[in-house]
């Protein structure tokens, strides 16, 4: 599993699965999230998301305090 890289989101199920599957694993993982760096979506997945941002990459179109909305 470490010579394959996980790119995927950072939404519940698969995704967290997949990311937390290849931390696990020794294998490295990039999560691309739909929120600024410094706000997580979903709430559950924080401790996740600042894992994966100290230890493996987390990617966003969005600048750091971007206003987020629902839609």
């Amino acid at each position: 599993m470490n010579e394959v890289v996980i790119v995927s989101g950072l939404a519940k199920g698969i995704d967290t699965t997949a990311h937390q599957t290849a931390m696990d694993s020794g294998g490295k993982t990039i999560a691309v999230i739909g929120t600024p760096l410094d706000k997580e979506y979903p709430n559950e997945n924080y401790q996740l998301q600042q894992e994966i941002m100290n230890k493996h990459l987390v990617i966003s179109q969005f600048p750091v305090g971007y206003p987020i909305t629902k839609k």
